[in-house]
């Protein structure tokens, strides 16, 4: 009796440290770019030591107030249910992964921000279920590339999972903006390259350039790192998006606020999964300044 007892013991105390570990929220929606968003969180999951959390959000078509709220509350669950039973059943073995799941009535945007807010990142589809998918860049992934507090990937339809990035001769390019990036952005390529074990390839979008010299800090950091600094370009969206066919990511600065802003664009065009990085953490004002000033900022 007392040995079930430790067993059961050791396994709360499990569940619990497992559940108290910052998870990457994924926001699934049925569609099948929602999944490939699921495969994508999953293989970065395993990667870096992480679990995964489903996020749904239940929006109802019309107006909910001609609805019974018995009825309402039963189609918002069935719908929730079915979505993450498809989720588990798509990854098969790799459930072990997920962590939990979370159905909230709203916008998806909106319930994804509240959602990851304590998130070392949230993934979703660059195009969702909608009825205007297949026009236009999803409203979910727009919003949340303009308002998300923590970094935003992005997988497009085109993507495809890569078990082993570097086998594949994969890399992740960095796009440094000198007034708009932070330690922040050029911190999460470096790490995010560490963690595929590819190259890294930075690509100045702005005067002034970056020398090598201003990427000693960071080497330091993450002496495993290959990096190559890419020739600045007058067209640097084309440019990164060509670099996207051979990119395992591609990391952008945010907040997206414009649709003509170099990220909107790499975002949309992108057939690797984009990160936009916010420039400043939550509840802080953006440090903004000179290449030199930060990247040659203390990165211990």
């Amino acid at each position: 009796m007392s040995s079930q007892l430790g067993v059961a013991s050791e396994h709360r105390r499990r569940r619990s440290q497992t559940a108290s570990k910052p998870a990457i929220v994924v926001g699934i929606d049925g569609s099948d770019n929602g999944l490939r968003a699921l495969d994508w969180a999953v293989l970065e999951a395993e990667r870096r030591g992480l679990h995964v959390r489903l996020v749904h959000a239940y929006r109802r078509l019309g107006l909910r107030y001609h609805v019974d709220p018995q009825s309402y509350m039963r189609e918002m669950y069935e719908e929730g249910r079915a979505v993450f039973a498809a989720a588990r059943d798509h990854l098969g073995r790799r459930s072990g992964r997920v962590v939990g799941t979370a159905l909230h009535e709203g916008t998806p945007s909106r319930v994804l921000e509240d959602a990851c807010i304590h998130s070392p990142m949230c993934v979703v589809g660059r195009r969702g279920r909608g009825r205007l998918a297949s026009r236009a860049l999803g409203s979910t992934s727009t919003t949340l590339a303009a308002t998300s507090r923590v970094p935003l990937i992005v997988v497009p339809p085109e993507w495809r999972a890569t078990r082993d990035p570097s086998a594949a001769g994969l890399r992740v390019v960095l796009a440094v903006d000198d007034p708009h990036c932070t330690v922040a952005v050029v911190e999460f390529g470096f790490e995010a390259a560490a963690v595929a074990g590819v190259p890294l390839d930075v690509l100045c979008t702005r005067t002034p350039a970056i020398d090598r010299a201003s990427l000693e800090p960071w080497q330091a950091r993450f002496p495993n790192v290959p990096v190559s600094v890419l020739p600045r370009t007058d067209q640097p969206g084309r440019t990164l998006t060509e670099q996207a066919s051979t990119a395992h990511l591609v990391v952008v600065p945010g907040p997206v606020l414009r649709a003509d802003c170099l990220s909107h664009v790499v975002v949309r065009q992108s057939t690797a999964p984009v990160a936009v990085v916010p420039t400043h953490p939550p509840g802080t004002s953006a440090s903004r300044g000179s290449v030199s000033s930060w990247f040659g900022a203390r990165v211990a």
